[in-house]
């Protein structure tokens, strides 16, 4: 056999999956004298071959996920049909086409990142791409709602990646891209194309790149973050935050070099494990995506603004408001270290700033800008 396979490893791995509460399995497959992307179209080739890649009887089979990384092209199947036999139908088809390799099971998972997820808040800028087309031309559901697509220029996109790269910096710790229990190891030369990938093909799942980065000379650990996902939102987060308040200031440097194209940014205290969600925002704001270029889910500290919002506000005497690029506008609080500090876990699991006195002022100074105000 000119394809060695280890089964043994596999199933360790599909028994991974299962106590997650997931099926199939995930794997590596390395053919010798092959490029990153001429081995993952060997490998396309030949799982078209296999029963993975035949039609059902009710119509077409999805083709497994395929990756091409720098560890070699990486295969999820699902356990319809069995996996197991899957490989071997793969191992037969790489064999008969004269091809030497490897095939070894996927190793990325979430161990090390576990211990950040139950960290205390920390500063999340949360940031809107402007959609090209816009979510008003569709497409839509039934429903009327939007369906979900990524709908940021191709463009701003790229540019976008790069900056994810350089942000998150896979090579400086344990990285990977994931849309909720995939993972996919990852580096700094693979990292934009797995993540561009994978948003494309599922924009209705998050999708994070993440890297988990030693922290010297203590031996512990911290998480960088940017997650994207549907009608070109995006969060970027990092733990180990030392001084919240310049935290969340350096989050804000972030939208403000990209102001232009973005209908609005805000930095807001969250959990690491809510990286990438929604679930803090009200379901009104998720659901008016066509108002985010004049409206804000509430009021924090700092905010990235259109001239349409500056004109729902009520009064914004109190704040610090500086124009960044044509059209959009800074607005932070005088006090950052009121609205960013080290938040007990239990101050913020009702999802809002304990100052309950500061936030009223904020909210009334802000009036028709907030949505549902």
């Amino acid at each position: 056999m000119s394809v060695r396979v280890d089964m043994t490893q596999l199933r360790r791995r599909s028994r991974w999956f299962r106590q997650r509460r997931a099926d199939g399995v995930d794997f590596l497959v390395q053919i010798e004298g092959c490029g990153r992307h001429s081995n993952r179209d060997l490998v396309l080739r030949a799982l078209r071959a296999t029963r993975a890649g035949v039609p059902r009887d009710s119509g077409a089979r999805h083709m497994p996920l395929v990756y091409a990384t720098e560890l070699g092209t990486l295969v999820r199947l699902e356990d319809d049909p069995p996996w197991d036999q899957v490989v071997e139908e793969l191992v037969h088809q790489l064999d008969a086409d004269h091809h030497r390799g490897t095939i070894s099971a996927g190793d990325a998972s979430f161990g090390l990142v576990t211990t950040l997820l139950d960290a205390p808040p920390v500063p999340v800028l949360t940031v809107a791409w402007t959609m090209d087309p816009p979510v008003t031309r569709g497409p839509f559901y039934d429903s009327g709602q939007p369906r979900y697509r990524w709908g940021v220029p191709d463009d701003v996109t790229r540019t976008v990646l790069d900056q994810a790269v350089s942000w998150v910096q896979p090579d400086a710790g344990e990285a990977f891209v994931t849309q909720g229990a995939y993972p996919v190891a990852v580096s700094a030369s693979d990292a934009a194309e797995v993540f561009e990938e994978s948003l494309q093909r599922f924009p209705s799942t998050a999708t994070t790149l993440a890297a988990v980065h030693p922290i010297m000379p203590t031996a512990g650990l911290h998480l960088r973050a940017l997650t994207l996902s549907a009608f070109g939102v995006g969060t970027w987060g990092r733990t180990a935050v030392t001084g919240h308040a310049a935290a969340a200031l350096d989050l804000a440097s972030i939208a403000r070099g990209m102001a232009s194209q973005l209908d609005v940014a805000f930095v807001r205290p969250m959990f690491p494990a809510q990286l990438g969600g929604s679930s803090y925002l009200p379901p009104q704001w998720r659901m008016g995506r066509a108002e985010w270029s004049e409206k804000v889910p509430d009021a924090n500290g700092i905010q990235l603004l259109t001239g349409a919002h500056l004109e729902r506000a009520s009064n914004l005497d109190d704040w610090i408001v500086t124009r960044v690029a044509t059209d959009r506008f800074l607005v932070q609080a005088r006090d950052l270290d009121r609205w960013y500090y080290p938040l007990p876990s239990d101050d913020w699991a009702a999802g809002d700033y304990p100052d309950a006195e500061m936030v009223r002022k904020a909210r009334s100074d802000f009036g028709a800008m907030i949505l549902g105000a």
